[in-house]
């Protein structure tokens, strides 16, 4: 068999933070490995770890751009989950959910934003 020339590996966690596979660079091209000792690829990270040759690199969490995608998606839903509000007869307070939206919009003007969010109240 043919030695495989691993150039770097990393975790990437699930969406609960937990070790899920190995993004690694083998032979130059990046795979996705299970973390099954019964995978070729898996059983010789591991085997290099172990000889002190490999390092596995920490999952680096998402980007800044990832994390902003996510609030403009939950922003997004918020605003889709309120629309009939807007509509001249929905019994509801106008104003309240007017200013509601609007400061769902202003999300991304917020000085924490991404990572920092104050969110508004939806209105009673």
């Amino acid at each position: 068999m043919k030695e495989m020339n691993i150039q770097s590996a990393q975790y990437r966690n699930d969406d609960n933070g937990n070790p899920a596979s190995v993004q690694a660079v083998i032979d130059d091209v990046t795979l996705s490995v299970p973390l099954d000792p019964g995978n070729r690829h898996y059983a010789e990270i591991m085997r290099q770890v172990e000889a002190g040759e490999l390092t596995i690199e920490p999952d680096p969490g998402p980007t800044e751009e990832q994390i902003a995608a996510q609030v403009r998606g939950e922003r997004d839903r918020l605003l889709a989950e309120t629309d009939w509000t807007q509509v001249a007869d929905a019994p509801v307070d106008a104003q309240a959910y007017a200013d509601y939206r609007q400061a769902l919009r202003d999300i991304p003007q917020q000085s924490g934003f991404p990572g920092d969010i104050d969110w508004p109240a939806k209105p009673e």
